[in-house]
């Protein structure tokens, strides 16, 4: 006698309740994704900008020494800001690494 081993998984209850739970938990996974990278949106103007054109706008301004110095201080600030962020940030099950952000480093 061949005993079928292999039962219809679409007729049990068990499997509408894993569903909910899974797109429940992965909801609940983007909203926490989207927190955590809500923290770089105070670098957002930093991939805005084009670097040629700031430069070519703070020039065409012929600014004076201090000006100069205290652009050139901002931005060292804000590397420097940027260079103090984590390597990678963890959330729940997921790592989110953070190398793009250290393609400002070039600047």
């Amino acid at each position: 006698m061949k005993i079928d081993s292999y039962c219809d998984i679409g007729g049990t209850a068990v499997i509408p309740v894993v569903r909910i739970v899974l797109v429940a938990s992965s909801v609940l996974c983007l909203q926490e994704v989207h927190n955590v990278l809500a923290k770089f949106e105070r670098y957002h103007h930093v991939w805005k900008l084009e670097r040629e054109d700031l430069l070519d706008d703070l020039l065409a301004r012929s600014p004076t020494v201090d000006e100069f110095e205290q652009n050139i201080l901002s931005y060292k600030a804000l590397i420097e800001q940027i260079n103090s962020e984590p390597q990678y940030l963890v959330v729940g099950s997921i790592a989110l690494f953070t190398g793009e952000v250290d393609l400002v480093k070039a600047l």
